[in-house]
């Protein structure tokens, strides 16, 4: 892993994955093959994982902000290989991190058109357009990038829960 990118190490760890089918397809009964994958995939993915999640250079968050689209299919694949699935919840906490942030953004507009206004009022369609816009941009590239997996979903719903609490309380406490 050192000294290559999460997504590069993720090419060759699929590289890897596929040669190693390969030859236990050739050589093992069915049962040895998926033990021995299951050791390949924890040995390369798992322990490996918060490092790749987390990379600053490469990991999730950069490759949310870059709509990196390929290399996050090949990542919520790979992770999904991870404890039948288990391995998609931190990719998923990713990219409600991801959500909150970019809706945070478009809060703290609100609110800043709040303070200038002289009776603040609670419809606001630049506000509400802008959320919705963020939610069906998202909504979009998990459909896309992650087939529209549960998890990724409920990373979706609860993101736009707290921020929907965020603005509420904000927006009850500025007025």
């Amino acid at each position: 892993m050192e000294g290559d990118s999460a997504p590069d190490y993720l090419m060759r760890v699929e590289g890897i994955l596929r040669g190693e089918e390969e030859r236990a397809d050739m050589c093992l009964k069915p049962s040895s093959k998926q033990k021995l994958l299951g050791v390949v995939v924890e040995e390369l993915l798992e322990c490996h994982q918060p490092k790749l999640i987390d990379n600053e250079a490469s990991g999730c968050a950069v490759l949310f902000i870059n709509d990196c689209r390929d290399d996050l299919r090949r990542m919520g694949s790979l992770f999904g290989l991870i404890r039948e699935g288990e391995g998609l919840e931190p990719l998923a906490e990713s990219l409600k991190h991801h959500i909150l942030i970019l809706g945070e953004g478009v809060v703290e507009e609100r609110i800043g058109r709040l303070s200038n206004e002289d009776k603040p009022s609670s419809s606001d369609p630049i506000f509400i357009r802008g959320l919705l816009g963020l939610h069906d941009e998202i909504g979009g590239m998990i459909g896309d990038v992650f087939g529209g997996r549960g998890v990724f979903q409920k990373a979706l719903k609860d993101a736009f829960g707290d921020l929907a609490n965020r603005f509420f309380l904000s927006f009850f406490s500025t007025s």
